[in-house]
């Protein structure tokens, strides 16, 4: 994005007035109005006295001076409050720029060019406000040509018909107000009059550089997740979007069922006692993520937990590491950071489909978090729930927790790719759509259990849908060898899977 915006210079050579001193040189500000309206009205005062004093002797006369001040005076009153008043800076319509100094003047006296040439600065204020998280470059050229062997400088850089950065920075300042000193040259046989000419600032926007891989349909950049409009693509674009709630960043792509989803593993750190709002998440009404130590929804909250869980939080309510015991909690906020699992780290699998890699080169977030079914419900899908999709889930706002099983999300981009016939897959052609060279670049993030497992060989994701059963949501299953079942198997709950989210 690029804005422009014009100031005025104006050099003025005058007359040496018989007070001040020949080869002084002024801005406009030097003569202030504020003590030449000050002076009218302190002179016009003192008139008012001596009139009054004169005519003590006739009321009358008094009188009619008094009634005619009140006249005057308010009159005279008028252009100080005028004179006073400053040109507010020039202001512009973006988010990007927002002002600049509209006018400088320099007045100078012609008797002062006899002994050569003068040189003279001024400050030229600027203010930009910016945004975009990527910085931004300053610049400044003139409209037209210097005539008459002037020259203008800012700072210290000869100003020309051609574009002069004169700030630079990586970073989003706003508002950053620059000083700039703009000095003018003016020679020695310059002739009387006043000289005219505009100076014009250009703002640039640094260039995005994340990116989602390469090739015309990159769209690079397009905006915070919360907030943005991919009505207008088409099958096969991408683009990198930020989640305003914590920054991260994600790719997205359009693909053959039309749907724009996530080709990132969600990656939100859930954090105890931060409340989700329907502003920045798929919510209905406010939520408050509740971590307890013991998994009871009833037990004391965690303190200084950050989010990040172990063993320790999958504890059941009876205080065994027994996910699948009978007496697992169902109902409890969950969530692992799978990144120290060594196939995470490094890339690389055990299985040799796919060039041997657990997710896309362009990925943002690795392997992502993985969650329990209630924590990707946003705490709203309770066990007693065995049909239906969650509502609710802890994907951004203006994005849903896909549906599986038949008719849903899920079978509907696995039947928009060949050979298009849903349900179990085994080593068939579309195959490529889930692992992470293909469209959507699926992950072999591995599940939480107990502990982890088959990171780097397998990649397991939550649907919305439940089963008909309390233990268990139907499910994305992938393995590295090829075998995928697309939403239409289902898993316990209380397991820690990946998520991808679906523009709504």
């Amino acid at each position: 994005m690029q804005n422009s915006f014009i100031q005025t210079l104006n050099i003025n050579i005058i007359n040496t007035p018989v007070t001040p001193n020949a080869g002084e040189m002024m801005n406009s500000g030097d003569l202030s109005p504020t003590v030449i309206a000050f002076s009218v009205l302190g002179l016009a005062l003192l008139l008012l006295v001596v009139a009054r004093l004169l005519c003590r002797g006739n009321q009358r006369i008094a009188r009619r001076i008094t009634a005619l001040s009140l006249v005057i005076l308010p009159l005279l009153t008028i252009p100080t409050i005028v004179l006073t008043s400053e040109s507010p800076p020039q202001t512009l319509a973006t988010s990007n720029i927002s002002s600049v100094t509209p006018t400088i003047d320099f007045n100078i006296y012609k008797d002062a060019l006899a002994g050569g040439p003068l040189t003279k600065t001024a400050d030229s204020i600027t203010e930009v406000t910016t945004d975009s998280g990527t910085g931004y470059t300053l610049s400044a050229r003139l409209e037209k040509a210097l005539t008459n062997n002037f020259s203008v400088d800012i700072n210290s850089k000869p100003l020309t018909v051609t574009d002069v950065d004169i700030y630079s920075t990586s970073t989003a300042d706003s508002p950053s107000v620059h000083d700039n000193d703009l000095t003018v040259t003016v020679p020695k046989d310059i002739e009387l009059g006043t000289y005219s000419y505009n100076i014009i600032y250009d703002i640039v926007e640094n260039p995005y550089t994340s990116s989602c891989g390469s090739g015309p349909q990159h769209k690079g950049f397009v905006g915070d997740m919360q907030n943005f409009d991919t009505s207008s693509w088409v099958v096969g674009d991408i683009s990198v979007v930020k989640d305003t709630r914590d920054n991260q960043e994600y790719c997205i792509g359009k693909l053959k069922d039309g749907k724009t989803w996530m080709l990132d593993n969600l990656k939100f750190e859930l954090k105890n006692g931060v409340t989700l709002t329907p502003q920045d998440t798929n919510v209905k009404s406010n939520t408050t993520v509740y971590f307890t130590k013991d998994g009871k929804q009833d037990g004391a909250p965690l303190t200084g937990m950050t989010g990040n869980f172990t063993t320790s939080g999958y504890l059941s309510v009876d205080g065994k590491d027994i996910v699948y015991s009978k007496h697992a909690n169902l109902n409890a906020w969950r969530q692992v950071d799978p990144s120290n699992e060594s196939a995470c780290k490094s890339n690389s699998q055990v299985g040799n489909i796919n060039g041997g890699i657990v997710y896309n080169t362009w990925s943002k977030t690795g392997c992502g978090y993985l969650y329990n079914f209630y924590t990707a419900s946003a705490g709203t899908v309770p066990s007693s729930q065995i049909n239906g999709s969650a509502a609710s889930s802890i994907c951004p706002a203006g994005w849903i927790f896909p549906t599986g099983h038949y008719d849903s999300d899920l079978e509907g981009l696995d039947l928009a790719y060949p050979p298009g016939i849903g349900y179990v897959h085994e080593g068939m052609v579309d195959q490529g759509l889930w692992l992470s060279a293909g469209a959507w670049r699926g992950t072999l993030s591995g599940v939480y259990v107990d502990k982890m497992y088959a990171a780097g060989t397998d990649g397991y994701y939550w649907a919305s849908t439940v089963f008909v059963h309390e233990l268990a949501a139907y499910t994305v299953f992938i393995q590295s060898n090829g075998k995928i079942i697309p939403g239409t198997t289902n898993a316990n709950r209380n397991n820690g899977f990946a998520i991808r989210c679906v523009v709504r």
